[in-house]
């Protein structure tokens, strides 16, 4: 993920914004719950399609069209980035869903020709034909994805708010905010307040040359970290840490749903994190189910002599 790379990261303070903490533990007592909701907790990465998993999570000469299947026995979901650059034809979706277990998540992004018009599309045909596909995902699919992009500012509201209105109301959404402009203390506090009033998940992006866009606020009953690392460098476990700590006690008061998406410059490195995360969360969390990546055990074939 290119937004909020930097090449040095010494220096940069990468803890975690606790500011909500409270207010979060009121909005969750506040919402309207079914009562023993089975709490979940969903890793995942961006790509499932990349050879740095290999030797990792998939065995060698694996097949490119295994990868799925693998990847899938690994993690409980993808934030499928493909979906940004080009609609899926519906054979693929199906394809894909018959390749995954019951539970695993596709999380699409929604198609960056859309996210990128000034009126986010509305009136787009591209739009419905990209609804109608998602359908096709049925008790796969996750969280959607709107990512907006760094010049929409708070200029363009109404625009998002026509574009939440006509959601459909069987699909979540989630929306990433990059503009500056949303993120000064007066404006993010009426956004998060916002987004509660709409059900939209207020995706966090935990980027290091972008520290303010970094936040702890809840506006749904799930939550979407996304998670950049910096080539498994110290900070990165540091705070899979606090995340894996944060996480635990969001579920324990009364949070239902929890998409975590790991990111490196190396694709196959998110496996370490998330291994990382896994075990820092079993530590703190209470009979909560989570699932780790498990590395290939190395096999040595003995010849004759």
């Amino acid at each position: 993920m290119k937004f909020g790379k930097v090449h040095n990261i010494e220096g940069i303070k990468f803890n975690l914004p606790f500011n909500f903490n409270g207010d979060n533990e009121c909005f969750l007592k506040g919402l309207n719950t079914k009562g023993n909701v089975k709490t979940k907790i969903f890793l995942g990465c961006p790509v499932w399609r990349d050879r740095s998993f290999i030797g990792k999570i998939y065995p060698k000469l694996t097949k490119v069209e295994d990868y799925l299947t693998l990847y899938a026995e690994n993690f409980q979901s993808i934030e499928l980035n493909s979906t940004y650059y080009a609609l899926p034809s519906n054979s693929a979706i199906l394809d894909w869903c018959a390749k995954v277990p019951k539970g695993f998540k596709f999380c699409p992004k929604i198609p960056g020709a859309l996210a990128n018009e000034r009126n986010l599309g509305v009136e787009d045909p591209l739009l419905k034909d990209f609804l109608t596909a998602m359908e096709l995902f049925g008790e796969h699919l996750g969280p959607l994805l709107l990512q907006l992009n760094p010049y929409f500012d708070l200029s363009r509201w109404k625009a998002l708010v026509k574009f939440i209105r006509l959601f459909p109301k069987n699909m979540k959404l989630a929306v990433e905010f990059r503009h500056p402009e949303w993120f000064f203390s007066k404006n993010f506090k009426k956004l998060v307040d916002h987004m509660r009033a709409f059900g939209v998940i207020l995706a966090c992006t935990d980027v290091a040359g972008r520290r303010d866009v970094c936040h702890t606020a809840l506006t749904s009953q799930q939550v979407m970290i996304r998670f950049t690392g910096n080539g498994l460098h110290k900070s990165d476990f540091n705070r899979s840490k606090e995340w894996a700590h944060l996480i635990s006690k969001w579920l324990d008061q009364g949070l239902e749903e929890a998409f975590f998406f790991f990111h490196q410059p190396v694709e196959g490195d998110c496996v370490d994190v998330a291994m990382d995360f896994v075990k820092n969360f079993k530590i703190v969390s209470n009979n909560k189910e989570i699932r780790s990546p498990a590395l290939l055990k190395e096999t040595v074939q003995l010849g004759l002599f």
